[in-house]
């Protein structure tokens, strides 16, 4: 039997356990909830560090990749906003090319640029053609700023394209004097299309008297300031670009600093080592070998030995105190400057631009001009078609190409010749060979 004192003692003990089960119930309960909170706080934690260090896990880096490029399709640019604050994702850019007839290549050259920049953003560069007008080249390239000059050699005439496109983006000194403020203080009869006789580094901005760039015949110094601070590319009239190249441009460059870029990534200039070759692990160049992996073009890049123009990329700071800054328009005149101050070379590792002309002016050194890792798919049907064509060589004499001064075949070398007896073709390109304006 159980004496009263110790039954009082046992109903005491009870009485404390129950309470202490009162107290710590809901104490533990708290404690257990806290620490699944916790352990699914880390876990996410551990997820997102896991995305950005740890991208060998298949799961996580193709998901995170599907995301990226969702949201970039569907204009939420998720990587463009973060490069804004570093000031490289939208900067402004120019394409100028210059052109002397090769009605075949520049029709090409134009169709495949159109809609992938604005139309307002394309200079043309002519040197007196007279396989087309220059109405025509506006209509091609769907643009109203060209120019026609004297006819001169190529290097004379690639200085006089690189100086005026200095004065056109480089902002004027403080002096107010100099090849800057010739853009700024030049009167013109604002005939875009009037010949020049005088020195390359002289030449006014004449503009077209259109509404857009002129205002009773005088430079529209409103229009102008709209150029300042553009980095300019520099296209031959003999390359085509696919649909991507600005987007993989401004994601590569950065035209704050001091170096030569390009657009072409050449077969004839040596490769010296490209971003999938180093051992860093950073996030953007992972991203570049799945695109690789996958088949995608990327902003990889590739440091080089040696670059030509084709294809060029000029920051306005390089392009006013290195590519400007010469008596010479040789492109050997300008890397032996670049190697003097240690400037470096750089190019899109795939080739955002590719050369057609294998029958160009260059003779037999043409033909070996070709484009690493160039994106075929990424130009339309027809432009691969003819890309390829020209490519391997072919003399494509069925194919004719229309202007308003005739219709024109290659006639093989560097050259078309217009018909002058009904010839049947397969296929015509132009007038009107660019499409709607984007």
């Amino acid at each position: 039997m159980i004496s009263r004192g110790e039954g009082q003692w046992r109903g005491h003990r009870r009485l404390e356990l129950l309470s202490a089960k009162t107290v710590l119930a809901p104490l533990s309960f708290f404690v257990v909830g806290l620490f699944h909170t916790s352990t699914g706080t880390l876990a996410t934690l551990y997820q997102q560090h896991g995305r950005r260090q740890r991208h060998s896990s298949e799961a996580t880096s193709s998901s995170e990749r599907r995301r990226l490029l969702q949201e970039e399709e569907e204009g939420g640019r998720h990587r463009v906003k973060k490069r804004d604050h570093a000031g490289r994702a939208e900067y402004p850019v120019i394409a100028a090319i210059a052109t002397y007839n090769r009605i075949g290549y520049v029709q090409l050259c134009a169709r495949a640029l159109r809609g992938t920049i604005s139309p307002e953003n394309v200079w043309v560069f002519d040197a007196a053609s007279t396989e087309y007008s220059a109405e025509d080249l506006r209509q091609w390239f769907g643009t109203p700023h060209v120019h026609s000059w004297p006819h001169r050699d190529a290097t004379a005439q690639t200085l006089a394209v690189i100086k005026y496109l200095a004065a056109l983006v480089a902002p004027p000194p403080p002096s107010g004097r100099g090849a800057g403020s010739t853009a700024a203080t030049s009167s013109s009869s604002g005939n875009q299309n009037e010949k020049h006789e005088d020195a390359p580094e002289q030449h006014d901005l004449q503009l077209s008297k259109n509404k857009s760039s002129t205002q009773g015949g005088g430079v529209d110094k409103s229009f102008l300031s709209r150029f300042l601070g553009s980095t300019v590319v520099l296209l031959d009239s003999d390359m085509v670009v696919e649909r991507n190249w600005l987007k993989r441009l401004r994601l590569a460059h950065d035209p704050s600093k001091m170096e030569w870029f390009s657009l072409y990534h050449s077969a004839l200039h040596p490769t010296l080592r490209c971003d999938s070759d180093n051992a860093a692990h950073s996030l953007l160049r992972v991203e570049q070998r799945e695109e690789e992996e996958r088949g995608i073009a990327s902003s990889a890049t590739c440091a080089m030995e040696s670059l030509g123009y084709a294809g060029s990329v000029f920051s306005p700071a390089f392009l006013l105190n290195v590519a400007a800054a010469r008596t010479s328009g040789d492109d050997w005149d300008l890397y032996r400057r670049c190697r003097a101050r240690g400037i470096p070379m750089r190019v899109l590792k795939h080739s955002g631009a590719a050369h057609v002309g294998m029958r160009g002016s260059h003779g037999a050194g043409s033909a070996a001009e070709k484009a690493l890792l160039f994106p075929q798919d990424a130009v339309d049907d027809e432009v691969r078609s003819l890309y390829l064509a020209f490519l391997k060589g072919k003399l494509p004499e069925r194919i004719s190409f229309e202007s308003s001064r005739g219709v024109f075949i290659h006639a093989g070398g560097a050259h078309f010749t217009q018909l002058t007896r009904n010839i049947l073709a397969e296929k015509k390109m132009g007038p009107g060979v660019g499409g709607p304006r984007p």
